[in-house]
């Protein structure tokens, strides 16, 4: 018999999840919205790329701090969406809606999308799911209409369903995206960030997106950090501190660190990561120093999330490959001791 129990959606799965993990599934959310025209003033303009900015580095900014910066775009969104109905006063005439109920074929439709994107900004920061989903929902159905501006009769009835269905795959994409509660118990403080420094172990990760947005092989790379510094590990991370130099003394830095490091761990979420520019650099200068004996006893080990061993390049799938869980980094956590012969009974 078929079980007729009702499900929870996705997103009031999460309302009873930690803050961290609420404000992971919404930062998945926002990431998979169409970047608005952003119809602001300068001042008001400044104002969203710092929402931006802290809901990408996420657990590195304060709860409070978020939630300031959620209150703050309020006042942006009600006079975008004022602006809106100018528009639409001055420009809609009956007809132009190719039959769909409702105006679209007016530039208001630029001023209603970037409002309904700063709702679902605003209600990321604040960690809160449910709204979140709701906005980002009704965000793509207006990014439809907006879409659809000049296309013929009917395409925005079809666009509207196909926008329907984009929002829920984004929602279950970015549930099945959210870390499990342990990510919580490690999370990467503004603490964190003043610890960087040479270390024992280099953590390789790529930081951030085509977009400029937080990847996810960085928070994962955060948590191992993290993880490791609790178990007594000097550990080195390219964020926030070393990020603040001008790019020559960046790269001195990171090139000083990889020479003084004893163990590389690569980081990712997708082979493209793991392959990308700077972080095959730095796996593959490691890999080279320790095959031409100028890091004896050196390793080089790799944490991964949805990748396949058999995926990963040769260098990195001939050593040690750890899942992204807990029990995964208490595995790699007893390799570095025997790396650094600091064995321990457990």
């Amino acid at each position: 018999m078929e079980d007729q129990r009702p499900t929870l959606s996705h997103e009031a799965e999460m309302q009873g999840r930690s803050f961290a993990a609420r404000l992971a599934f919404c930062a998945e959310l926002v990431a998979s919205l169409p970047s608005p025209p952003i119809e602001v003033d300068a001042r008001d303009g400044e104002t969203v790329d710092l929402a931006l900015s802290a809901l990408r580095s996420g657990l590195s900014q304060e709860e409070m701090y978020l939630k300031g910066l959620s209150a703050g775009l309020l006042p942006i969104i009600r006079l975008t969406e004022r602006r809106a109905e100018e528009t639409e006063k001055r420009e809609y005439k009956p007809g132009d809606n190719y039959g769909f109920s409702g105006p679209a074929d007016t530039s208001s439709e630029r001023y209603r999308y970037t409002a309904a994107y700063l709702r679902v900004l605003s209600s990321a920061l604040a960690a809160d799911p449910v709204q979140t989903a709701n906005g980002l929902r009704g965000a793509m159905r207006l990014y439809a209409i907006y879409s659809c501006d000049t296309d013929p009769k009917g395409a925005v009835k079809f666009a509207i369903d196909e926008a329907g269905s984009d929002a829920e795959n984004g929602i279950a994409r970015a549930f099945a995206a959210v870390p499990s509660e342990w990510w919580a118990k490690f999370a990467w403080t503004a603490q964190d960030a003043l610890r960087d420094g040479e270390g024992d172990v280099f953590i390789s990760f790529k930081n951030l997106d085509a977009q400029g947005r937080e990847t996810k092989d960085c928070r994962m790379a955060k948590t191992v950090a993290v993880f490791l510094r609790r178990g007594g590990f000097s550990v080195f991370m390219s964020l926030d501190s070393l990020e603040q130099l001008g790019k020559s003394a960046y790269m001195e830095a990171i090139e000083s660190a990889l020479q003084k490091a004893k163990v590389l761990i690569a980081v990712g979420a997708s082979v493209e990561n793991l392959t990308s520019r700077w972080v095959k650099h730095e796996w593959h200068s490691f890999h080279q120093d320790i095959v031409e004996g100028f890091k004896p006893g050196g390793e080089i080990f790799t944490i991964v999330d949805g990748v396949s061993q058999r995926d990963l390049p040769l260098a990195l799938r001939q050593r040690q490959v750890f899942p992204f869980s807990q029990e995964g980094l208490e595995s790699l956590a007893r390799f570095l001791r025997r790396t650094f012969g600091r064995e321990v009974a457990t």
